[in-house]
């Protein structure tokens, strides 16, 4: 967790860049944000954050996931496309 002044005692996950191509949906993707959940739940993580694309909500809210309104953010450049590699 980023320090701050308040001492609490807080882990945080996240979850970045899980992508399934479309062949290997249909299972892989849940199990492997199961494995994710079950590696948190093994450090007492205190909460688990990640930014999904619209297509993949409905796989986060079958995990429990919910959204949450206290996060704002905002963009420091204009987004350009960006070459995969």
């Amino acid at each position: 967790k980023i320090p701050n002044p308040v001492a609490e005692a807080e882990w945080h996950g996240y979850i970045t860049n899980l992508y399934m191509q479309e062949a290997s949906r249909g299972g892989v993707g849940g199990a492997l944000v199961d494995a994710a959940l079950a590696f948190c739940a093994r450090r007492e993580v205190d909460s688990i954050i990640l930014w999904p694309t619209h297509r993949s909500r409905s796989l986060y809210g079958r995990k429990g996931f919910s959204v949450n309104d206290a996060i704002m953010s905002r963009e420091s450049r204009q987004a350009h496309p960006r070459p995969l590699f």
